[in-house]
């Protein structure tokens, strides 16, 4: 390599290099890569760079000839790849070489052959590179006598070479010899897991890259070696050091050792018998760690070599199916192994080994069918699990049929084998078939005439070894269900499965005969039965293209008719009967899809089986239902007539029967109301059905959301028509809630005509889609509830004034009136209430933000309030009203944030400090109306999760997302401050606890330690809602910031522990309720687990002995926590 004369100083290069070597911080590499860049530019030789090194390469002095290695070696890892010769990369080759025996700078030595393999003029076959670095380490390197550290770097070297130099390594059976036992060398005794790491990795690429032939005796030396040195450290155990800066965890090593294993197919000859061996282990985390591996194993090794194995792995893998319990295994459920059980079931557990068997086996199943020995295969273990089946009480029958469903899922071939076998004359057909004959061969499977039979010309006479009792029967029934999983895991696997032929289509006559019979004919004593029978039929119907449209109506026909005759009246408790539950639950599963099409390929047989069942419910069970509640006649049969909404209820679980029972329980509310039934039943009623409408609504929407344009026109006036015909509130707000959620999911284009529509209805006298209501401004209307239900719902986007026609104001003025007892002295409170929510409404959602009109009314109200502020006599009612209507335009201006809420909410907390204590009281209460979420002001529709807003559109609120954490900080400060006054403090602690009960934890937290004072104050207060909001937050206070609480130990531990042992009443009031009894435990709790030991220690068994008396609570719950805390003072300062 030529070079020009260079400016730098190199051997001031090299010695700052040397003297900055040991630096963590790695500032020598600016050092190297200066020299590097020399020696790229062409300014050093590589005969220089030595040279200017060359006293300090052989010095005396360890430390300088280590720090002198190492310079060479940074500087070639970081020299550009080109910029060396073929001759310069033999020489640098041979000097390391050269210093091999200089074991004090052995690593840097390694490190710098590695770095001269990178290079691009390294030829493994040029000066015989290859041969002098492979035997090199073969002879002068001795890994037992070298740190962790330095041994890394060989596997470094060969990982390079092979990475590099691959075609290489193969095409000279000699050179690939050579790099094997060079692996060998370095890789024997490794216990580094570092290096472990690198050895089972370059194994692996060694047994997937390079090939050997088992015939020749070095090779097979070779495969023993490599077998040796990755499986002498199965099973692996390995706990991480602290402070692990390679972060290796004991999975790692785990998983690249079971590749290892699993890399080479001629390994099988010893990890079969060896992995087998450790089967024995009484450890599952061992034995789970073995299975694994054998499943890899048999997923990688070669099928030439798994023909010779497999009955070696069957013979070894079958007791761990058979000799173990199979609770695990759901016969109700679609699949046989869990979804994601790797991760899910821990490795300690017994149950992961039966699954990873039922893995390999299948995985034996498929290569068998590959290679055309399926049939050798199946025979093999059917042959061996006969007499587990014939007897069905047989211990081992449920993971005999466990075992082989599992291989019946794998493909059509092996299920047709096996549902030939179970349905044999000797195993099932006996006891299913009616067609058998004991000589009939297991071969032999029945024509499709055969197995046409009608129910009622079943023999009954069976044979004495095909009868069996109600025990074997429920055996049998669930363990067929793992038949039936296996079906559906093809049918979704494969779309020609379910199309195509299969034996259970052959059978499934028979099966509907038996199911049928035992359902019908059973004793009703045996239930569990019954339910079993009730499962597989449900699991039936969702199979695709097993069952014909005759079979579908047979079997919901049998369910119709038990769940009838389930419904008795004259028992107790009827809706609690399991049949009838499992009937309920099964109905709702045939009618949903529980994988969802995007989880499986066929995704169309399922949606055409689910609309199969979705269509005979509505034609067959529903009409029963609906039926049955015709047969409530009297005031006696209301809670009957309850149950069976919720069943109803219960089984909308989709927009086709919502759609249908929509039409059908409005036809049975115009019914209702003209039978002769008192006035409260028919009340009943009706709230029973809207809850039923509300409840089905919602839980559609949630499962998929849909569009309500057309019920607009068809349900709501016929709804309408028929609810006005009532004036009970509860129905009345009721159907307001049912009416707004039907409105929200109208397209919001239409939301501007609905609102004309109502506004016509409800305002001006208009026979809008022909409802008529008296207007609510005309006088007081029991239908203001509904009116702002329906206010609410529509999109705030929408013009008031447009469907008005007059000013909104002119409304508010006028609604206003309604508010004030004089106006209509015998107005119900709860209507008074209703018109001053539909003010709120009115101002929030349709006057403009920060609109000065509503300034000025809000204003004006100020002024006469300040009136009787300034007054020291009792409030008249009609001022209190009037204090009503400022409050209630103040929430809705303070809910969207409006400059005249904030401005007028200081006036608010102003009045706190009134000299007339009544009113100051009412203030107080004031801050409950403006903090407290109403329905009308907050989301009440159902939002799908995943979807950010409803279908339609719609966004009905004008509600400001920050509006209580932007009103707590303006509110805040100016209590506490008001507080500190010193005048009407326990007025000021009632207004923050309002606020306080009624804000989030994550509003509340960042004031923590403002409001620690005023609670622990607060606490000795004898008042109910002081104490429930003091509590609640002093329990946030402990848990986030116990310093806090720590110096008022002596005053507050004892509070606690009377209001949880004494009996505390005032006017004949309870104070310490049981709520507050139960906030005052979780506190003590608290205090006694989040406080440092050294403070609570003194307050022990003082706590202890008056906790005793909360032993005798007459709340279980209280008794229950008292009990617990006191099981942690006993524990307390115990190690």
């Amino acid at each position: 390599m030529a070079s020009q004369e260079s400016i730098h100083d190199i051997p001031m290069l090299i010695n700052q290099f040397l003297a900055t070597a040991d630096d963590e911080s790695l500032v020598y590499k600016r050092f190297s890569r200066e020299l590097a860049q020399l020696i790229a530019n062409g300014e050093l030789s590589l005969l220089q760079f030595i040279q200017n090194l060359g006293s300090s390469l052989t010095s005396d002095n360890d430390l300088i000839r280590i720090k002198s290695v190492q310079c060479m070696t940074s500087t070639f890892q970081d020299l550009d790849k080109s910029k060396l010769s073929k001759q310069d990369i033999h020489v640098v080759l041979q000097f390391f070489i050269a210093k091999f025996d200089d074991k004090v700078c052995l690593i840097h030595i390694l490190q710098g052959l590695n770095s001269i393999i990178l290079f691009n003029n390294f030829i493994p076959s040029i000066n015989g590179n290859y041969n002098l670095l492979l035997t090199t380490l073969l002879e002068k390197y001795d890994p037992k006598k070298s740190l962790a550290k330095i041994r890394y770097e060989p596997f470094q070297i060969l990982k390079t070479l092979f990475n590099n130099h691959l075609k290489y390594i193969q095409s000279k059976p000699a050179d690939q010899d050579l790099f094997v036992k060079a692996f060998i060398h370095i890789a024997s005794g490794e216990k580094d897991p570092r290096n472990l790491l690198a050895s089972f990795d370059l194994n692996s690429d060694i047994n997937q890259h390079l090939s050997f032939d088992p015939q020749n005796e070095l090779h097979e030396e070779f495969i023993t070696d490599l077998f040796d040195v990755c499986f002498c450290y199965f099973p692996i155990a390995f706990t991480p050091p602290a402070n692990d800066p390679y972060k290796i965890t004991a999975n790692d090593l785990k998983v690249h050792l079971r590749n290892t294993i699993s890399s080479q197919s001629l390994f099988a000859k010893d990890s079969f018998p060896s992995l087998i061996e450790k089967l024995t282990s009484t450890n599952p985390t061992v034995r789970n760690d073995v299975l694994k591996t054998l499943l890899l194993c048999v997923q990688n090794y070669n099928n030439e070599t798994l023909l010779q194995y497999w009955l070696t792995i069957w013979d070894s893998l079958k007791f761990e199916i058979l000799h173990n319990e199979a609770v695990v295994f759901n016969p109700t459920l679609n699949i046989i192994i869990p979804n994601d059980f790797e991760s899910k079931i821990d490795d300690s557990d017994e149950n992961k080994s039966l699954l990873f068997t039922l893995q390999i086996l299948m995985e034996l199943a498929n290569v068998m069918n590959q290679e055309n020995q399926l049939e050798n295969y199946l025979s093999t273990v059917t042959e061996e699990l006969k007499k587990n089946l014939k007897s069905i009480n047989d211990k081992t029958f449920k993971q005999s049929v466990v075992l082989l469903s599992s291989l019946a899922s794998v493909s059509s071939e092996s299920f047709n084998f096996i549902l030939k076998f179970l349905f044999s004359a000797q195993v099932w057909g006996k006891l299913i078939r009616s067609d058998v004959d004991e000589k009939m061969d297991i071969e032999e499977v029945p024509s499709k005439q055969e197995t046409e039979i009608d129910i009622n010309e079943v023999d009954q006479k069976q044979s004495e070894d095909v009868v069996f009792n109600v025990s074997k029967q429920r055996e049998l029934i669930e363990n067929f269900g793992f038949v039936l999983s296996a079906y559906h895991i093809l049918s979704h696997k494969d779309s020609s499965f379910a199309s195509g032929g299969n034996n259970l289509k052959l059978y499934k006559d028979h099966l509907l005969i038996f199911l049928g019979q035992l359902l019908q004919t059973s004793s009703n004593i045996e239930k569990t039965l019954k339910c079993k029978v009730i499962q597989q039929l449900i699991k039936l119907t969702l199979l695709h293209g097993l069952l014909n449209n005759q079979d579908y109506s047979l079997i919901f026909g049998w369910l119709n008719d038990i769940l009838s005759n389930s419904i008795d009246y004259s028992v107790t408790n009827w809706e609690k009967d399991m049949v009838l539950t499992e009937i309920i639950n099964g109905l709702v599963k045939c009618m949903t899809d529980e994988h969802g099409p995007a989880k499986i390929e066929n995704a169309h047989a399922t949606e055409t089986s689910l609309t199969n069942n979705i269509t005979l419910v509505i034609d067959l069970i529903l009409p029963t239902l609906l039926a049955l509640l015709d047969n409530v006649q009297s005031d006696d049969e209301m809670v009957n007539f309850s149950k069976i909404l919720k069943i109803i209820d219960t089984l909308c679980v989709n927009y086709q029967f919502l759609d249908v029972l929509t039409v059908r329980l409005l036809n049975k509310l115009s019914q209702f109301n003209q039978l002769t039934l008192s006035t409260d039943s028919k009340l009943f009623i009706f709230k029973e059905i809207i809850d039923c409408f509300i409840s089905s609504f919602k839980k559609t929407q949630s499962v998929n959301q849909f569009l309500t344009n057309s019920w607009y026109k068809n349900f709501v006036p016929r709804f309408l028509n028929v609810v006005l015909q009532s004036d009970d509130k509860t129905v009345i707000e009721l159907s307001g809630v049912l009416i707004g959620l039907i409105i929200k999911y109208i397209d919001k284009s239409k939301h501007q005509s609905i609102l004309n529509d109502f506004v016509g209805c409800f305002l001006l006298n208009q026979s809008n889609l022909n409802i008529n209501v008296p207007g609510v401004t005309q006088q007081v209307s029991t239908y203001i509830g509904l009116f702002n239900n329906i206010l609410s719902s529509v999109d705030r986007k929408t013009n008031f004034e447009e469907a008005l026609g007059y000013s909104i104001f002119n409304l508010i003025d006028n609604i206003s009136k309604f508010a004030y007892s004089s106006f209509n002295e015998d107005i119900d409170e709860y209507y008074r209430i209703g018109y001053l929510q539909n003010l709120s409404i009115l101002v929030n959602k349709f006057t403009k933000q920060n609109d000065e009109t509503n300034g000025e009314r809000i204003s004006q109200l100020v002024f006469e309030i300040e009136k009787f502020n300034n007054s020291n006599t009792e409030l008249t009612k009609n001022q209190i009203e009037t204090f009503e209507i400022f409050t209630w335009i103040l929430k809705a201006l303070v809910l969207r944030s409006d400059r005249y809420g904030f401005q007028y909410t200081d006036k608010l907390i102003d009045w706190l400090n009134s000299s007339n204590l009544l009113f100051a009281q009412i203030v107080s209460e004031a801050f409950y109306i403006i903090m407290i979420d109403l329905p009308i002001f907050t989301t009440q529709s159902v939002v799908v999760p995943g979807q950010k807003s409803v279908i339609s559109g719609v966004s009905n609120l004008n509600v400001r997302l920050l509006y209580k954490q932007q009103l707590f900080e303006i509110i805040l400060p100016k209590l506490i401050s008001g507080y500190e006054a010193g005048k009407n403090q326990e007025i000021y602690l009632n207004s923050l606890s309002i606020i306080l009960n009624n804000i989030s934890t994550a509003i509340l937290k960042p004031h923590l330690n403002e409001i620690s004072p005023l609670v622990l104050k607060s606490l000795n207060i004898n008042n109910s809602l002081i104490l429930e909001a003091s509590l609640s937050t002093f329990e946030i206070i402990i848990s986030e910031s116990p310093d806090t609480v720590t110096p008022h130990l002596s005053n507050i531990i004892p509070k606690l522990l009377s209001l949880v042992s004494s009996k505390k009443v005032i006017n004949k009031q309870l104070i310490n309720t049981e709520k507050i009894r139960l906030l005052a435990l979780k506190s003590l709790m608290g205090i006694f687990t989040s406080i440092d030991l050294p403070n609570v220690i003194p307050y022990q068994k003082s706590a202890i002995n008056k906790l005793e008396i909360a032993l005798d609570d007459k709340k279980r719950v209280v008794r229950k926590y008292a009990s617990d805390v006191r099981q942690v003072l006993y524990e307390l300062g115990r190690s």
